[in-house]
């Protein structure tokens, strides 16, 4: 996207580059929740399977990294706008505010005795505050788009998706023990194509969701 991004902010095409900014979150979210959720919920388990007992204290941190890492699909092309507009200072003061406020609230769980966990923790706040939070702020702002309008069409739908995979997957991981790689392999499956399969319709308008189903099944015919 790094072309059409800035041709667009070079040419100060607002329009186009609102909504390429909207449609890159609701793509990033569609696949980011089957991902990020994927690895909350099945990650333990996997963790186990492959590295044996011992290994518990891992699957939070997993989840709280892969938590992190799905907030942060709210920054879309935020950095690549401001760049494209020649607003690039807040790139900068964002990541370095991030990387600071990571390395102290990490300290400072550690030393109030989370360890591991806490490490990951700080990670989490930062990652949240910074590009979930503070970035998506200033760059709807400087492109033109309602904070509001932004929250419509992708923050309510993404958590939405998000609460229904989480559900779904683990609905399916509960639903049976995952004593081998063959149980863990058909559950991933089952429910990465329950999600693809009703997360289009969450994600997505109802019309556009209709418009890629129908484009697939013709690829596929």
């Amino acid at each position: 996207l790094f072309p059409s991004v800035m041709r667009l902010g070079s040419l100060k095409d607002l329009q186009s580059l609102r909504w390429l900014f909207v449609r890159k979150a609701q793509v990033s979210f569609y696949f980011g929740i089957l991902v990020y959720i994927g690895l909350i919920v099945f990650g333990a388990s996997f963790i186990k399977l492959w590295m044996g007992p011992g290994f518990e204290q891992a699957g939070p941190v997993l989840a709280l990294l892969a938590g992190a890492e799905l907030c942060g699909l709210l920054i879309s092309i935020g950095s690549l706008a401001l760049m494209s507009l020649d607003k690039m200072r807040f790139n900068l003061t964002n990541a370095v505010t991030e990387a600071v406020l990571n390395l102290v609230l990490s300290i400072g769980f550690v030393w109030v005795g989370f360890g591991l966990i806490g490490i990951a923790l700080g990670t989490f706040v930062s990652m949240v505050l910074m590009r979930a939070v503070l970035h998506p702020i200033h760059t709807t702002r400087q492109i033109g788009l309602g904070l509001r309008h932004y929250f419509f069409r992708v923050g309510w739908r993404a958590l939405l998706g998000a609460a229904l995979a989480l559900t779904v997957f683990w609905v399916i991981l509960k639903g049976s023990a995952t004593a081998s790689w063959f149980d863990f392999g058909w559950k991933v499956a089952i429910a990465s194509m329950l999600y693809l399969s009703m997360g289009l319709f969450i994600l997505f308008a109802r019309d556009e969701a209709v418009g890629i189903y129908r484009r697939l099944w013709r690829l596929l015919v």
